[in-house]
């Protein structure tokens, strides 16, 4: 999750101020809701400062990111082991 949003960065998607914020917002929220202090918390937190950026930084909204992450999913658990997921043409 950093290296992609480290990719994004570097891509001019959004700045490393952003970033720090919205990854320091995330692990405030856990952290008052009282989230352990682990590994697991802190991806959590990376993936929801991630999404946070993305619906404010770009075209990309809520909706169409759950319809996305759904399509993922379906092809994931669909693809044998070893071999390549791929979304179908439908999904993309």
């Amino acid at each position: 999750m950093l290296a992609l949003a480290d990719s994004l960065i570097k891509g001019g998607n959004f700045s490393a101020k952003n970033w720090a914020q919205a990854l320091g917002a995330a692990l405030q929220a856990a952290a008052a809701r009282g989230a352990p202090d682990t590994s697991d918390t802190y991806y959590l937190c990376a993936v929801e400062a991630l999404e946070t950026i993305m619906d404010q930084k770009t075209a990309i909204d809520s909706a169409a990111r759950t319809k996305r992450k759904a399509a993922w999913t379906r092809a994931y658990l669909s693809t044998p082991h070893g071999q390549p997921v791929h979304l179908k043409a439908t999904d993309a």
